[in-house]
């Protein structure tokens, strides 16, 4: 069996944004919010969320993180092969 190392910033992203759903969800459903504070309670889910997207896109000296659930795949071409974006312009641009 393969273990792939763990990330702990990825983990603490994670359990980070997880409590704020819950507990924005626990406030919720004790009290009746008014909309502004719900909008609150949204935004900071929202900001956890932004953030642990953005650990798993660049977070790893500009590099997708290795221990996603589901890995970037990076596009790679051999030498002298263009890619599509490439081909695209070509034929857009002069």
């Amino acid at each position: 069996m393969i273990t792939k190392p763990l990330c702990e910033e990825l983990n603490k992203l994670n359990a980070d944004a997880i409590a704020a759903f819950t507990e924005a969800k626990r406030i919720r459903r004790q009290r009746d919010v008014s909309f502004h504070e719900d909008t609150e309670l949204s935004r900071d889910g929202h900001r956890r969320i932004d953030a642990l997207v953005k650990h798993l896109l660049v977070g790893h000296d500009g590099e997708p993180c290795p221990d996603g659930d589901r890995p970037i795949i990076k596009v790679t071409t051999s030498a002298g092969m263009k890619t599509s974006r490439e081909n695209l312009n070509a034929t857009i641009l002069p």
